[in-house]
């Protein structure tokens, strides 16, 4: 099983998301990758969105991939901030405890065995980088 971990700008919009992540993401998915996604604005709530309606739409239609993908999203502190539904829950499973933000991500890091990442100052479209 390939784990592969979504990150990318807090302040990404939806045209720059649309273009350089949702196929990527949805590419693994179709693999039948797992992701680890960070508790954040901008990228990690765009790829949990996204995820979220995959494996929604997957479990409508029955299709080969019906119990969708694992997605974990990694905290910081006791719970996830930004990945709440209007309940109040978090639409997938998550790790938490982390104290610092470099812990957190160190731990997706070591999780993954690819990344999907984009960066604007390089001009580069997207990268996905083994491990």
């Amino acid at each position: 099983m390939t784990i592969t971990y979504v990150r990318g700008p807090k302040d990404l919009s939806n045209g720059e998301y649309d273009r350089f992540y949702a196929p990527r993401i949805e590419a693994a998915w179709k693999r039948g990758d797992s992701f680890v996604v960070g508790d954040c604005q901008g990228t990690d709530y765009m790829a949990q969105r996204q995820l979220a309606e995959l494996n929604a739409g997957a479990r409508q239609s029955l299709k080969e991939n019906s119990a969708g993908a694992l997605v974990i999203v990694f905290h910081c502190g006791k719970s996830p901030k930004w990945s709440v539904n209007r309940r109040g829950k978090c639409r997938h499973e998550t790790r938490g405890g982390h104290w610092f933000e470099f812990t957190k991500k160190f731990a997706m890091w070591s999780a993954a065995d690819i990344i999907i990442d984009w960066h604007r100052c390089t001009g580069e479209g997207h990268c996905d980088l083994h491990l």
